[in-house]
Order: structure tokens, then sequence, then C-alpha cells
């Protein structure tokens, strides 16, 4: 969607912290980058203001840029905001999200973004893995120009709840909030054991990567690569009675239940008394 947006947006985010919120950012104590522009550096992107003047901008390179950013001491983390680009274009279009731990820089299913075109990001983290650290990074694989541009990152732990909506200066054009996001869009029922199990994502480009774990969290059971918008995982047959969700792209399905004739068990019931309803 296109329309016309300021050049220069300031966001002081001191109001993420008020009353209403369950819970208040983190307020990082450093940050360093794989480069950065003299007028630009990499502390620009922790100060509390979203702004092209207070951006971190990367020297132009065909190698990845990086960001790291240091909590001071060791956190549960719930998801970011995140603010790139400048203005409302040249957002970081693809990018992923790691965090330290057992000396070694960990990956973030949901935080794997690529494909993207929004300038302002709410990214939760999701359960297959506990983010708990005192430093995380900004992987960057694709920007405009090779040159990384990251007005703010806004990191909010866990324990308040679910990841807070992006602030509302900051949810008109050229961002993405959580509740714009369409869904996963699956048979909410449920699947047969041993037949075919797909489910759609429009906004998820080719190359995704999904997985399907427990609802109620855990590791990844199964996963795959999304194609035309198509996620497949037939090959997934649990033997348990448990609900299950997809989860790709920082997106998650609701929960469902694979089965022996599954449909057949949750449907024909209800069609034989809408029938024997309908004959009185």
């Amino acid at each position: 969607m296109k329309s016309t947006f300021l050049t220069t947006v300031v966001l002081v985010l001191s109001f993420l912290s008020s009353p209403g919120n369950p819970a208040s950012p983190l307020k990082p104590v450093s940050a360093v980058a794989s480069s950065q522009m003299a007028q630009h550096p990499a502390a620009n992107a922790i100060d509390g203001n979203v702004s092209d003047d207070s951006r971190w901008v990367s020297e132009a390179s065909t190698s990845p840029a990086w960001i790291v950013v240091d909590l001071g001491a060791v956190h549960k983390l719930a998801g970011v905001h995140l603010f790139s680009g400048f203005g409302a274009g040249g957002p970081l279009e693809a990018f992923k999200i790691q965090f330290w731990s057992a000396e070694k820089w960990i990956d973030i299913p949901s935080a794997e973004i690529s494909g993207n075109a929004a300038v302002a990001l709410a990214i939760p983290f999701d359960q297959t893995v506990s983010v708990e650290t005192d430093k995380i990074r900004v992987w960057i694989t694709a920007s405009h120009q090779d040159i990384a541009r990251l007005k703010e990152i806004v990191i909010w732990p866990s324990g308040g709840g679910d990841l807070p909506r992006l602030p509302e200066a900051a949810t008109g054009p050229g961002s993405s909030a959580q509740s714009d996001i369409v869904p996963i869009y699956l048979n909410q029922s449920g699947f047969n054991l041993g037949k075919p199990k797909r489910f759609t994502a429009p906004t998820l480009p080719d190359g995704t990567r999904f997985i399907v774990r427990l609802q109620k969290g855990g590791p990844a059971l199964a996963d795959g690569i999304i194609t035309q918008n198509i996620g497949d995982f037939s090959s997934f047959n649990p033997q348990a009675d448990d609900e299950y969700v997809v989860e790709a792209g920082g997106l998650v399905s609701v929960p469902f239940r694979v089965g022996p004739f599954w449909l057949e068990r949750v449907t024909y019931q209800d069609a034989v008394d809408f029938m024997i309803d309908s004959r009185h």
C-alpha cells in the first residue's frame, strides 16, 4: 500500500513504559556494529528515539551487516520492536535476530525475516527456544543499496504478557503491527492421520521456514519451507492427542489436532444432528 508519509519521523519512546503497558522496555548499556557512518553510530539504535537523524547506518557492503546490543545483565525476552530505513522506505529487507548463550549465537526461529517491506515491525520471540541472554544480535543479509539503516530496536522482557503493540505513531504506512498481519490459515478442525496437511500463509515470501510444535510450546516437531504461500507438513503424523500450531515468520496458527479419521470424528455427528433437526 502506497501513500504519502513525512520524510522524518521522530518518536520518543518514553511513553512505552507508561502504567498502561504490562512491562517496560529494557535499557541496553551499549551497542557495537560491523561498521558505521561517522554521523550515525551504533549507539543511535538504542537511544530511545525513532528518527532519521538518530539512526545507526552501516557502510555499504555486500557482506552481512550486524549490530550487537548489550543488555548489561541476563534477561528473558519476549520480543522486539524494530524500526528501520529512511522515512517510509529503505527498511531492512532480510535479517535474523540471534541471542548469545553458551558462548555462541543462537537463531530465534520466529525472528528470521525475509522479503520485508515494513519500516516498523513487532517481532515476538516464539516458544521453541527460551531467549535468556545479556546480548542480542541483528544479522542483516539484505538492505537497500547494501546499507543497513536501523532507527531503533526496542527490547521487551518476558513476564509482562504478550509483546506490546507498536506505538500508534508507528502504525501508519510502512508499518507491520502484530494485529495487522494476516494469520496462517489452516483447517482449525484438524487433520487426518496419514493424509495431506497444508496451510496457507498469504503474507510470507517463498523460502520462509515454518515449524510445527506443541501449542503449549516446545521444540519443532516438523519443519519445512513455504512455496507459493503454501506450507506442506503431510509427513507430520503424531500419535499423541495433543494440540499443535504452525509457526512461521513470527506468525502462529490457531491450534489443531491430528488423529485417525479426525475430520470424520469432528464433523459427521454435527451433520447428522443438523439433518435430524431439519426434519422437524
